[in-house]
């Protein structure tokens, strides 16, 4: 496996053609990952050890045809024994994908971005197709980046519903009060809208796409999204988070703006909101 690799990867830096089984792969359905990924400028600009590990992961068997997988102890050692990459090698190639958006990860679950989307053998147009990866998803924990996979694709959500908090059908008293900003959600009544605040998905669903490790505690992002609860809903802040990153993800001199402080900006937010998304590219953008 790792002679293989290593192979493809002396293949991807020296520029030379893709052959396989005696023909130049220049085309067809195989050129979306298995030949065009390894001349992408992108791909060229991660680290040797990562760009090792990232074919590994599209290959291995803990991967699957969703793309999103189980990612814990025995997954890390497997990828050590199919790379020959050390344990702290490994982890710091899976932070250097997760930054540079190849991959998102929410232990104990990691998701090759677009893997799924751009698979060959695999047509999301297709019920039986849709079928497996439904099942796939049912045997994953409830967790956000299951919840971000599904809206990418339009899936219908293996749970009963999104984790977030349910509301607050209690009568309030002095202990609720008193304890209310503790947690991670917060009924918000000035606005006369009911509905629980969803601090920790909204947050959580930020720092799945951007990459980050922002808190949802923080008073300061907390007080930015009390104000715009007042009129918008998660499904906005998911869009957002979305937009921009898309937006600004791949581009190092803004991505540093994907931070509540900024997309959380009262006069911005409805714009980042109606941002229209940039033309489709290859999955590995």
């Amino acid at each position: 496996m790792r002679l293989i690799l290593n192979g493809l990867l002396d293949l991807a830096t020296s520029g030379q053609s893709f052959i396989i089984w005696g023909q130049i792969m220049d085309k067809g359905i195989y050129r979306s990952w298995y030949s065009s990924v390894l001349d992408d400028t992108d791909f060229q600009q991660l680290s040797s050890d990562s760009r090792l590990l990232l074919l590994c992961i599209k290959i291995s068997r803990i991967n699957n045809m969703a793309g999103i997988c189980y990612f814990d102890k025995g997954a890390s050692v497997t990828l050590q024994y199919q790379t020959g990459l050390s344990a702290q090698r490994i982890s710091k190639s899976i932070k250097e994908l997760v930054n540079s958006h190849w991959i998102a990860l929410q232990e104990p679950i990691l998701w090759l971005r677009n893997g799924l989307k751009y698979t060959p053998n695999v047509k999301m147009n297709n019920p039986k197709h849709i079928k497996g990866v439904e099942t796939i998803l049912k045997s994953l924990p409830k967790l956000q980046i299951v919840i971000t996979f599904c809206d990418y694709y339009n899936l219908a959500y293996p749970f009963d519903s999104p984790p977030i908090a349910p509301r607050n059908t209690e009568t309030d008293t002095e202990t609720d009060t008193d304890t209310e900003t503790e947690t991670d959600t917060e009924t918000e009544t000035e606005s006369g809208k009911p509905d629980v605040i969803p601090f920790e998905d909204i947050i959580k669903d930020l720092n799945i796409k951007a990459g980050s490790s922002y808190q949802p505690t923080s008073e300061a992002t907390r007080n930015l999204i009390r104000h715009l609860w007042k009129s918008f809903g998660i499904t906005d802040f998911f869009t957002v988070h979305s937009n921009m990153v898309d937006a600004w993800g791949a581009d190092q001199k803004m991505k540093i703006y994907l931070r509540p402080s900024t997309l959380y900006q009262a006069s911005k937010f409805e714009e980042y909101l109606n941002k229209p998304k940039k033309k489709e590219l290859e999955w590995w953008k």
